[in-house]
């Protein structure tokens, strides 16, 4: 399920929630065993023969005391057996002493506490993000990352590279993003939802048609950006390789293009809106690729400002008449702990993906005589989470951590640790 839409697939329009829910779940189940085990622990594990509710009671030498076992031949540790069942000294009485229930604290503590680290592993392990990346926006540091070049499905981030095909070609071909443009038929075909409730033949600009795509997150909106600007590009090719295309095929090669430019070397772009569903061959990216796709498209000051926006009207002419929607950003951090973008993703298969762009004021640092300005801003790439926004915060908080370490210690970079 893309987002606002779905995919047109019944029997898996909802898969996406169904399997977030059953994660959940987990979690439920592991914290109660969690618990049952700690109880079971602090009920069944035998105490030693110091915590009895008496220690001899008066024992007179040679009897052998409760719980006592056999000899045991064990050299080990002391060259010699470490377990009688009678008394040392055989003309020894031996003092009551009185029962203290602190006795059986140590070893239950330890017990309860060993079943509670594994409940947190099991926990974590139940809710991560199959991939992520922090990475210094300015210089493609990588701060942390977690499975980084793994593939996988993307969802709308893939809007992304939709937008910043359509972006390059208005400044680089002089195209007219203020022009309005026909959605076509086949713009609603594997779209089962329609939340701004466009239909074929309405006539929006490519500016708003961006916002629907970026903001709302829209499918329909993607796929008619694609199929316009798709039939300029289609002209600018050889007649006999433009013959083979369609406008939206011409488009994703450009996508392609794209991705090959910034190397992207484990991505595959099918389609402009990032629908999986029921598609061959499958698209697939990186948290690493898609943060070399971001850091280019948060170069350019209108990216930048389109999905900066939380909220955005657009409008659009059916028959003569003006319908007016208000586009709601599905990027619920937008304006927290200094986010001002990117996009969300998510699919049956995606899982919950996120993409951040976190800024700070520029620092300056003086040295001497010579100023420097260092711009400031963290890009997050998250793929396949089940708590997309709670993991999204945690991690930008912690990359800013990561951030003043690295300034620290005089940004140094690491080859290896570059995009």
């Amino acid at each position: 399920m893309l987002e606002p839409a779905s995919p047109g697939c019944a029997p898996d329009t909802f898969l996406a929630v169904r399997i977030a829910r059953l994660h959940k779940l987990a979690c439920f189940l592991t914290g109660g065993l969690a618990h049952f085990l700690a109880r079971v622990c602090w009920l069944a594990v035998p105490c030693h023969s110091f915590g009895d509710n008496r220690l001899c009671s008066n024992a007179i030498a040679g009897e052998p005391f409760p719980g006592a076992r056999k000899v045991v031949r064990a050299t080990a540790l002391l060259g010699k057996p470490f377990l009688s069942e009678r008394v040392a000294n055989q003309n020894a009485s031996i003092k009551v002493l009185p029962f203290n229930s602190s006795m059986h604290f140590p070893v239950r503590f330890l017990f309860v506490f060993f079943a509670f680290l594994v409940s947190a592993a099991l926990l974590r392990s139940a809710t991560a993000a199959q991939a992520y990346v922090i990475v210094d926006a300015q210089t493609g540091y990588v701060l942390e990352e977690q499975e980084p070049r793994k593939k996988l499905q993307v969802g709308s981030l893939t809007k992304i590279a939709t937008a910043s095909v359509v972006l390059d070609w208005a400044e680089k071909k002089g195209g007219d993003l203020n022009q309005a443009v026909a959605i076509p038929q086949a713009a609603f075909v594997g779209v089962l939802e329609n939340n701004i409730g466009f239909q074929p033949g309405d006539s929006i600009t490519l500016r708003d048609l961006l916002y629907a795509a970026l903001v709302g997150s829209d499918n329909i909106a993607a796929y008619t950006l694609a199929n316009h600007v798709g039939a300029r590009l289609a002209s600018l090719l050889p007649s006999d390789v433009a013959s083979k295309l369609t406008p939206v095929d011409a488009f994703v090669a450009q996508m392609n293009a794209l991705a090959k430019q910034l190397r992207m070397e484990r991505t595959r772009f099918v389609n402009p809106h990032g629908i999986d569903y029921k598609v061959r061959p499958m698209p697939f990216s990186t948290a690493e690729d898609m943060a070399r796709l971001t850091r280019y498209a948060m170069n350019k000051a209108s990216f930048r400002f389109y999905v900066s926006q939380k909220e955005r009207q657009i409008s659009f002419d059916r028959s003569g008449h003006r319908f007016n929607y208000v586009l709601r950003n599905t990027n619920e951090l937008l304006g927290k702990d200094g986010i001002d973008g990117v996009k969300t993703g998510r699919t049956a298969r995606a899982g919950d993906c996120l993409i951040l762009s976190s800024n700070r004021e520029p620092e300056v640092v003086t040295q001497g005589q010579t100023t420097t300005v260092y711009p400031r801003r963290l890009i997050l790439v998250l793929l396949g989470s089940t708590n997309r926004f709670g993991e999204g915060a945690g991690l930008v908080q912690r990359g800013w951590q990561l951030y003043d370490q690295w300034a620290a210690g005089g940004r140094l970079a690491d080859s290896k640790r570059m995009l």
